[in-house]
């Protein structure tokens, strides 16, 4: 009878371990997880001399369901809003308006 109470109590142990560990296990894959999202992005000199980097989002059309994927330069190579891109999309380049601020024009 002892056996089986010291058996009972060792699998009891095991399945209390079991059921608080995952909850352990994924706090410390998360920062793993967050130096994987921090890709550099793409980076560009303005004619000005001004470092920017590309950025996309996703964004919702108002009178529609379509998703669209924005692009922009941002001057902050941390920016929160959007993901880093890492290089500039084959059917896009990049190009400069007359007062030095970076745009992504479709290619022709």
């Amino acid at each position: 009878m002892k056996t089986f109470l010291n058996v009972s109590v060792l699998f009891f142990s095991i399945a209390t371990m079991a059921l608080t560990m995952p909850a352990l296990a994924q706090d410390s894959e998360k920062p793993s997880v967050k130096s994987e999202e921090k890709a550099k992005p793409y980076s560009h000199k303005s004619s000005k001399g001004k470092t920017y980097y590309l950025f996309s989002r996703e964004q919702k059309l108002k009178n529609s369901d379509k998703v669209i994927t924005m692009y922009y330069f941002a001057s902050d190579p941390e920016n929160k809003k959007g993901k880093p891109v890492a290089e500039v999309p084959e059917d896009r380049e990049v190009s400069e308006t007359k007062t030095g601020l970076l745009v992504l024009k479709k290619k022709k």
